[in-house]
């Protein structure tokens, strides 16, 4: 009994996405999918290439814009190698886009000598822009989602509270820090000390960092927001190459949808990700509406596919060279 349990506490929610996933599946004509992906020519997957490439850059200056502000030169290269290493961790890990930072973490102290609390500051710093880069974006996209036809209600309260709490609370972390105050190290004085003690280390340097480096993490926050930009117009582009009729508003509910969908404990938002990009389709009377999400979905699965491989292969995974010393 107890491997069962310990089996579906470690794939439950693997298997639960992969049962949605054949729901789904088993409603669709796959004909129509396979005809609508067929519809990408080379040209369109190159641009496609060039795009997501392209956003991946400010995703990996933004780590090291910070590893160089607190004096560490990490090649960009090896920033970018963690980045993706850390991102196909958390792909196929249960849990809303989190699992890949240890590992990052770990690679700046084994292979460039980074101390624990820099490194951990490093990395917590750069999650904390991404997480308030996407609710600033997101918000607006639930707002639109919900004032749409798609709900009969105007009560905002209880979508849009959440997000401007979390945005505050970020902006408010984020401002203690610039002005050199410590809210975590007080918390973390009611922990026992083996906690309490790497806590306040941590945010010790994470404060000192803002405090005294606001031009760097400005420059972070701004490759954090073109990041998002760029992912928004790849998300554009391939609903365009397929032939999905909307305009740049049902877009953006569509990729709010799509957000909120990945936020799932499930590895990937398997099968939620579908379902939502079903729903929305369907809601906005899109002809072949689950055909087209599908077939989305499809593609947006082998991006990410591919770039948790590389990740994978590139972070030394694949190749067992994980927690090497460099030479």
């Amino acid at each position: 009994m107890r491997p069962i349990i310990q089996f579906l506490r470690r794939y439950g929610w693997l298997m639960l996405g992969a049962v949605l996933f054949g729901v789904l599946a088993l409603n669709v004509s796959w004909a129509d999918t396979w005809a609508a992906l067929r519809q990408l020519t080379w040209w369109a997957i190159g641009v496609l290439l060039v795009v997501n490439v392209a956003a991946l850059l400010p995703m990996f200056g933004r780590w090291w814009v910070i590893l160089r502000a607190q004096g560490y030169a990490v090649p960009f290269g090896d920033v970018a190698r963690y980045s993706l290493g850390g991102f196909a961790i958390s792909y196929i890990t249960p849990g809303p886009q989190f699992g890949g930072e240890p590992f990052q973490v770990i690679q700046l102290n084994r292979k460039h000598a980074v101390p624990l609390a820099q490194a951990t500051a490093s990395v917590t710093i750069e999650k904390m822009l991404m997480l308030l880069t996407n609710l600033l974006f997101l918000i607006p996209g639930v707002v639109l989602l919900v004032q749409s036809q798609l709900f009969a209600t105007a009560d905002l309260r209880w979508v849009v509270w959440p997000g401007i709490a979390g945005v505050c609370a970020l902006v408010g972390l984020l401002g203690g820090w610039v002005f050199n105050r410590r809210p975590l190290s007080r918390l973390g004085q009611l922990l026992p000390n083996r906690w309490a003690n790497p806590i306040i280390e941590t945010e010790t340097v994470i404060a000192e960092f803002c405090h005294n480096r606001p031009k760097q993490l400005l420059w972070a926050s701004l490759f954090s927001a073109v990041n998002w930009l760029l992912l928004a117009f790849e998300y554009g582009l391939m609903a365009r190459f397929l032939g999905i009729p909307v305009v740049p508003v049902q877009a953006l509910i569509m990729l709010t949808v799509f957000r909120l969908a990945l936020l799932m404990p499930i590895p990937g938002g398997l099968g939620a990700v579908e379902g939502g990009h079903i729903w929305i389709l369907e809601t906005m009377g899109i002809p072949m509406g689950a055909e087209l999400a599908i077939s989305f979905s499809l593609l947006i699965r082998l991006r990410d596919i591919v770039l948790t491989f590389v990740g994978l292969w590139w972070a030394g995974f694949l190749a067992g060279a994980v927690g090497q010393e460099a030479p």
